[in-house]
């Protein structure tokens, strides 16, 4: 206080820094700038996700045929006079019973070497086949 008095300019520029503090509390600058740093990163966040749900878009294939042959692991379906090996080991040790000669439907995709199709589920033929 007594420094106050000795340069009364002071007392007017501390008493300016409590109304901007007072102001920067009541107007929320501080918690403005965090909330705006919680939102770009929520923002960048969920742009990241969007692209990276596209880049990862379901490939899956459908395909309907006649079991020829079933082995340990696969089975060999004729779909459209196309020989295709369908690899069953991606399913787990749940799947269904399967028959030589039986009408299925296999939905998966192809495996990246081009000679295996990756069964992801099996299902029953449509009637129309």
């Amino acid at each position: 206080m007594w420094r106050d008095a000795v340069l009364p300019g002071r007392r007017r520029i501390r008493r300016a820094e409590r109304t901007l503090q007072m102001l920067g509390s009541v107007a929320g600058t501080r918690r403005a700038t965090a909330w705006c740093v919680v939102r770009r990163m929520f923002l960048t966040a969920l742009v990241f996700l969007v692209a990276a749900g596209i880049a990862t878009a379901d490939d899956s294939e459908r395909i309907e045929g006649i079991i020829m042959a079933v082995h340990q692991n696969d089975f060999v379906l004729d779909s459209a006079g196309r020989k295709i090996v369908v690899d069953m080991s991606s399913l787990g040790g749940i799947t269904a019973a399967i028959a030589q000669g039986q009408a299925i439907a296999v939905i998966g995709r192809m495996a990246p070497d081009g000679q295996k199709f990756i069964a992801g589920r099996l299902e029953s033929a449509t009637k129309g086949r």
